[in-house]
């Protein structure tokens, strides 16, 4: 995925990247490192002049993680280019642990990305303990995360008594 922007004003790159397209300041300092900043198709540093009309675009392609991608249960609920909501089992853990590497609902999600030619990552929103059922809110890379954490989520939990 790619955030685009055309400039509606004169400015210095860093500043059009807070304020215009709402990249936190972790997030653009590691894609200043990565020559990931581009204006009209050329790299540059946030310290950069753009000017009105220019084209400021960021890829935010998310690396492979450092644990496997699985074909498995996986019920998506909702999907755009930013969210991803799936419903967990019971059961599953979120994401591995020293104690398991496998078969989590982290890894079931990659798996899922590449099957679906994705470059995206698993930034869990919201969680669920491990014998806990639901919808869990996935954001597709760093910055809709960031975004999502600014976000005043509620969460409402519903029990069934037997």
């Amino acid at each position: 995925m790619e955030l685009k922007h055309i400039a509606k004003r004169d400015s210095r790159l860093s500043i059009i990247l807070k304020e215009e397209m709402k990249i936190s300041t972790g997030l653009m300092n590691r894609l200043k490192w990565q020559d990931r900043i581009f204006v009209n198709g050329q790299p540059q540093h946030t310290d950069y002049p753009v000017k009105t009309g220019d084209l400021v675009t960021v890829p935010l392609d998310e690396p492979e993680p450092e644990y496997p991608a699985e074909e498995g249960p996986l019920a998506v609920i909702y999907e755009d280019d930013h969210l991803l909501a799936v419903d967990k089992p019971a059961g599953m853990l979120i994401h591995p642990s020293r104690s398991r590497f496998d078969g989590t609902l982290a890894n079931f999600v990659v798996g899922y990305y590449q099957k679906t030619g994705q470059k995206s990552a698993f930034h869990p929103v919201t969680r669920l303990d491990r014998d806990t059922f639901g919808i869990v809110l996935l954001a597709k890379n760093s910055h809709a995360h960031a975004l999502m954490q600014q976000c005043d989520l509620k969460k409402t939990y519903h029990a069934l008594v037997l």
